[in-house]
Parts: C-alpha cells; sequence; structure tokens
C-alpha cells in the first residue's frame, strides 16, 4: 500500500503515531475548528492575491480579479469546510479562539453595530464598547474557573472574536503589501503543489510561493508565509525541515520565512513582519529525508504507539482524542470514514 505524506501529516505522526493513525486510517475528526487554522486558510489566499501582482500577466494560473485582498479574506474567513461540511464561521459554536485574538481596539463603529443588533437575537445586551468589554471580562473569569459558557454566550463570544480578527487581519494585509511586496523584485509562482517519490511512497505539499527580491535580483527563494503569534529564531530557514523539502522539489536551497505576527504591539512598531532569508545546509537535507524516510517506513510497519509523555497537551490544547485514547469514549469525534 502507498503513503502519502505532508508536512503537517508527518509533524502528526511524529508528536503521536496513534494519533496520526486516527485521524487518517479511522478517520475520527475533531468538529472543532482552531482559529490559526481558520486564519491561516484565510490569510493564505489574501496573501496570494498581494502576490499575483508581481507575477508576470503569462505566468499567473489564475487572473488578477477585481477582487482585492480583503475581499478575498473576508470570502475565506466567512465559510470553512470542515469534516466535509461547510461552516458558516461568525456565528458558529465549532470555533475556538483564544484570549489574544481579541483586541478592543480593532473594532470599529459598524463591528459594535453588528455586534448589538447579533446580541439582541441571543438576548445578549451589547450596545457599546464598554458592555463588551464587560462581556469578555465575563467570559474569561468564566473560563478561568473552568465553567463552560451557555450557547448563546459562547455564540457572541465568537462573534466578537471574529469581528476583531477580521478587523486585525485587514490592518496586518495592508502591512504586508507595504512592508513584503515592496521588497519583492519578481514572483515566479504561487502554490505550487510539491510531489516528491519515494519508490511507491509519495510526499506532498504546496510551496507558498517562489520569488526573487530587490535586494539581490534575479536569485529566486523558496518562500513559506507564516501567520505567528510570536516572532520565529534567526536559523528558522535552516533548520526547517518544510523549506528543505520544498528547496529540494525546486533544486534550489535559498528559502524564506515570511513571519507576520498576529499580535499587536502596545508600543510602535505595533506590528512586525520579519522577512528570514537563509541557504538550507546539506546536513538539513540529511536531516529531513532520514526523517521521512524513517515515519514512511514506521507507518509501513504499522507502528502506531501512543504517545502518553507530552503530546497529549500540544501548543497549549488538549488532544482532541484525549478521552478516546483512555476510555474508548468517541462522542466528542465525528466519524468521516462514510
Amino acid at each position: 500500500m502507498s503513503i502519502v505524506l505532508s508536512h503537517s501529516s508527518k509533524e502528526l505522526y511524529q508528536q503521536c503515531g496513534y494519533k496520526w493513525y486516527l485521524h487518517y486510517v479511522k478517520k475520527l475528526r475533531s468538529p472543532i475548528i482552531s482559529s490559526p487554522l481558520l486564519l491561516g486558510h484565510a490569510m493564505d489566499g489574501a496573501f496570494s492575491r498581494i502576490l499575483l501582482e508581481k507575477m508576470d500577466k503569462n505566468d499567473r494560473k489564475t487572473p488578477l480579479s477585481l477582487l482585492t485582498e480583503f475581499q478575498v479574506f473576508d470570502e475565506g474567513f466567512s465559510k470553512f469546510k470542515n469534516n466535509n461540511e461547510e461552516v458558516v464561521v461568525k456565528e458558529s459554536t465549532l470555533v475556538r479562539y483564544s484570549s489574544s485574538d481579541y483586541t478592543l481596539e480593532t473594532l470599529k463603529d459598524e463591528d459594535i453595530i453588528d455586534i448589538s443588533k447579533l446580541g439582541s437575537n441571543y438576548r445578549i445586551v451589547l450596545e457599546n464598547i464598554e458592555s463588551i468589554t464587560e462581556f469578555i471580562n465575563e467570559c474569561k473569569a468564566n473560563f478561568k474557573s473552568h465553567k463552560h459558557l451557555d450557547n448563546n454566550s459562547q455564540i457572541m463570544y465568537n462573534i466578537i472574536h471574529w469581528h476583531s480578527l477580521r478587523r486585525k487581519c485587514h490592518y496586518l494585509l495592508e502591512k504586508y503589501r507595504e512592508d513584503v511586496l515592496s521588497k519583492i523584485e519578481k514572483v515566479y509562482s504561487i502554490q505550487e503543489k510539491v510531489e516528491l517519490k519515494d519508490e511507491s511512497d509519495l510526499f506532498i505539499g504546496y510551496i507558498d510561493f517562489v520569488a526573487s527580491f530587490n535586494d539581490e535580483p534575479g536569485k529566486k527563494y523558496v518562500c513559506d508565509n507564516k501567520f505567528a503569534s510570536k516572532a520565529y529564531a534567526s536559523n528558522a530557514v535552516s533548520t526547517s525541515d518544510q523549506l528543505s523539502t520544498y528547496c529540494e522539489y525546486k533544486g534550489i536551497n535559498s528559502a524564506c520565512y515570511i513571519v507576520v505576527e498576529k499580535s499587536l504591539r502596545k508600543k510602535v512598531p505595533l506590528h512586525r513582519i520579519q522577512i528570514l532569508k537563509d541557504t538550507i545546509p546539506e546536513s538539513q537535507f540529511n536531516k529531513t529525508f532520514d526523517g521521512i524516510t524513517k515515519v514512511f517506513n514506521s507507518i509501513s510497519a504499522g507502528d502506531f504507539k501512543q504517545n502518553f509523555e507530552s503530546k497529549c497537551f500540544f501548543f497549549g490544547a488538549v488532544c482532541p482524542y484525549y478521552d478516546y485514547c483512555r476510555s474508548g469514549d468517541s462522542s466528542k469525534l465525528k466519524d468521516c470514514s462514510k
């Protein structure tokens, strides 16, 4: 049986073999949508729209449409396909936001009007920024006490976060245009598919874009956009498995991370965008593909060990399979095999 891996599925296996098995073989999935997943999807589309402007017309696989990057983002942020079902994001309780996703200062008058109008539908009075702030603080106090919100409160909590994140991302897209696009000489490809074969197995992925920069005309870099909560380390490119696979596919060793920090700072500059350019050393290529081969071999051998040591809590969140692994309780999971 041939195995298909991507960078994310490889990382999932390395976190926990059993988690990979449940997700990809048993096809048991969590119905919950994390805000980083949702934002990554929406921002990818918006970044691609901006980057099209630096690509030759004849090289564009899609036309430079009349839609702005803000409209492209709004489309991706409004509806999201999860487990083969379309979710209307703004009023969905399936989305899980973090406290840092909400920034009071980002809300505009029209957002407050919409929040107030929707609040009346759910019998929650939110007439101004003061009442919204009080409501959010009450919700956070409940979370801190490990109390669940009632359904209406959860919907309104999500609506407020949706509005705040939307405004914040519009601002960051403006800064991406100013801080990143202005430094790019030319874009050669966008969302280019990667396929690397290892006998009967296949490693796949998508390169966000390949570009050259004004300070190094004609020199191509494999580039990956990252929407992150904090800055990346200075050696993030030269130690990246993901960029190593993409560079191997393109036959070059120059790579770049564009890191857009989603949190707005309280001091100038309010935002930070890193452009990290570096070279992938031969040792990193060897390490990356040794790791991929090891994962392929482990999956082929049916090695799906549970990792109870540390990966039941990843990035501060409880593994969606926590209850299933311990008691066989699948009530919080959806069977997507049918």
